[in-house]
């Protein structure tokens, strides 16, 4: 495992060292795993190269902290052999300095130990990186991909002791539920000021989507009518009071989806259209093809194309409807070959959700993270961390997916991989692996729930003592991609 998953503060010992020579074409040794030498010859060597020098090779083995989080600036620990009073250490990708790292100072502790106190810029690339030290007379060790830059998790205030988001919008609005100083469940909306963020209580129940323009989708159950009611609380502060129905999700134009139910408590998805800046149509149904009885609706894109599911009396297919010349089109498969569930869709129609490649109930047989590009499209199923267990919950319009996957932490006791624990994670277009987004705590649990078109993501974390969940938003860098694939030796 590397250093993004979990902290670990010990690193595995292997040897190397540098032995120069006399001309311009010096041997580099390698070492396989940890530490590896790299050719002299490098810009910012500390002495000259020669054949005739002496003592312990530079050798590493603890990096601590060897995770870090972006746009921060931090003094990390380095310990092993054959360190010298002058030796200095820098951040690599490759063989290349990070100039994302800036080394401020390389403090020399003893010949075990160095401290280099540095600063990590809020765009350093999500990924693993090297460190080099590079000694007196030419001599230098390299720990290979062992220091580890995630996002920066950041635990957003609430009136009470738990919280959780739900959705961002583009503006950076948050909303999502928590408890007050009464521990009632509120709604809560949280807004971007300077560096951090205000909340508002909006309300009794959970504030559960956000749309471009601010509109806010509350629901609460109502105990002595034994039903959910539901209110749509506008830009402007005012609450439109939807009554007892159920709302899920709401569109950029306003489209809302949800469920009513009839004087027998049967429930219905439904549809509210947008007729004015303050108000919506009745509730409409969705067509259905031939041969199928119900629908139920999961999600709506930005753009409006709603994603759900036909059912039969001894069938179901999952769909997405599509809006267009003021009608609703006839529903499209996503995936005929194996079942598929949806979680998230983006304005081009994209699809993120899980199928399940194999026989519900046999050993190892879980539902595995899938993609589309568009309904009926090539099925993509999504790398998991360690080939263990992961969930979507959202995606943006660069497809840019997060949820939650199983990493391995260190707990400073029982040894490397020690533990599973659930985090927050990303996973973008075209990368190997889900990248771990970084928790307080290695060991707390997370769950990544919504990301918006600037990178923001949101969700929540708890600690699995109290188990009090509470709202976490990552800020990842400007430009979020990986741009080389995550060393073997994390998975």
């Amino acid at each position: 495992m590397g250093a993004g998953e979990g902290g670990w503060t010990t690193v595995k010992q292997e040897r190397v060292g540098v032995h120069a020579t006399s001309t311009h074409h010096r041997v580099c040794g390698v070492a396989f795993l940890l530490v590896l030498s790299a050719c002299a010859g490098d810009d910012g060597a500390t002495g000259p190269p020669s054949s005739l020098l002496e003592g312990a090779d530079i050798v590493i083995t603890a990096v601590d902290p060897d995770t870090a989080t972006i746009d921060t600036t931090i003094t990390v620990r380095i310990t092993g052999t054959g360190f010298t009073d002058g030796s200095t250490a820098t951040w690599i990708v490759d063989t290349t300095a990070a100039t994302q790292i800036r080394t401020v100072t390389t403090t020399w502790k003893s010949e075990t130990q160095l401290e280099a106190l540095i600063v990590i810029s809020p765009d350093a690339e999500l990924r693993s990186y090297s460190i080099r030290i590079r000694g007196k007379k030419g001599k230098q060790g390299i720990a290979v991909e062992k220091f580890r830059i995630v996002a920066k998790p950041t635990q957003l205030p609430e009136p009470g002791t738990e919280s959780g988001a739900s959705d961002i919008n583009d503006s950076g609005v948050i909303v999502g539920g928590g408890d007050d100083m009464s521990g009632a469940s509120v709604a809560i909306r949280w807004t971007p000021v300077d560096s951090g963020w205000t909340y508002t209580i909006l309300g009794t129940g959970g504030a559960v989507a956000i749309n471009n323009e601010g509109i806010i989708l509350r629901r609460a159950w109502d105990g002595l009518a034994r039903t959910y009611r539901s209110w749509i609380r506008l830009p402007s502060g005012a609450e439109v009071d939807f009554g007892p129905v159920y709302v899920e999700d709401i569109s950029n134009d306003g489209t809302i989806i949800g469920s009513i139910r009839d004087a027998e408590q049967y429930s219905t998805t439904v549809v509210w259209r947008r007729v004015s800046p303050t108000s919506w149509g009745p509730p409409q149904s969705l067509p259905i093809p031939a041969g199928f009885t119900g629908a139920g609706f999961y999600v709506i894109s930005g753009a409006g194309h709603i994603a759900g599911t036909l059912t039969s009396s001894d069938s179901s297919l999952v769909v997405v409807w599509r809006y267009q010349n003021g009608l609703w089109l006839m529903p499209e498969p996503v995936d005929r070959q194996l079942p598929p569930g949806v979680i998230a869709i983006s304005d081009a129609g994209a699809i993120a959700g899980y199928v399940l490649p194999c026989t519900l109930g046999l050993p190892n047989c879980y539902y595995s993270p899938a993609y589309w590009p568009s309904p009926g499209g090539p099925r993509k199923i999504l790398p998991t961390l360690y080939n263990t267990r992961a969930f979507v919950r959202g995606m943006n319009n660069s497809n840019h997916i997060v949820g939650s996957a199983l990493v391995h932490y260190f707990d400073g006791m029982t040894g490397p991989l020690a533990a599973l624990v659930w985090h927050a994670v990303i996973w973008f277009p075209g990368s190997q692996w889900p990248e771990d987004l970084g928790a307080i705590r290695p060991s707390y649990r997370g769950e990544a729930v919504a990301i918006n078109n600037h990178g923001w993501v949101v969700g929540f974390m708890n600690d699995n003592t109290s188990l009090r969940s509470h709202a976490i938003v990552w800020k990842l860098p400007a430009s979020y991609t990986i741009n080389a694939p995550l060393t073997a030796l994390r998975r």
